[in-house]
């Protein structure tokens, strides 16, 4: 187990991909931004455009920079984390294990190469680890253990 966090936010980190989000509709992240948004249902979108060119395994066009998504079990994941953090009094900082600039100190203290995603930790060091645990129930439970 890894020592306990010095701040009182939770940390969920979680493993964005490159790429536009593949889906019209639901979540979508902008990272680096810190900015969550709703896409729009397909049918109040505005002209069709062609879908977003699904990228193959090692595809080299992909700019690192650019665009990401999260898979959408982690989507819900991280739906529920903030949606009880907030019910509960806790604050949330999500770290992109896949991206995680000038928190690469944090990845490296808290997650291995073993790790399943999405993790989330709490200041007392304890952790919920892989989208099967985050079922609204032991999310509750995991966060009233101060």
């Amino acid at each position: 187990m890894a020592a306990p966090l010095s701040s009182p936010s939770l940390l969920l980190f979680i493993g964005s991909e490159p790429g536009p989000e593949m889906s019209r509709r639901g979540p979508q992240w902008g990272f680096g931004r810190r900015v969550f948004g709703y896409i729009a249902p397909p049918m109040l979108a505005a002209p069709k455009t062609p879908p977003p060119r699904v990228p193959a395994p090692g595809d080299s066009t992909i700019d690192p920079d650019g665009p990401r998504h999260l898979p959408p079990p982690e989507v819900v994941c991280v739906d529920l984390v903030q949606e009880v953090a907030q019910a509960t009094g806790w604050s949330v900082e999500l770290v992109d294990v896949n991206n995680p600039g000038e928190r690469a100190a944090l990845v490296a203290r808290y997650v291995s190469d073993n790790d399943v995603l999405p993790i989330l930790v709490r200041p007392d060091g304890a952790r919920l680890e892989g989208a099967e645990q985050f079922e609204s129930r032991t999310v509750r439970r995991f966060l009233r253990r101060r």
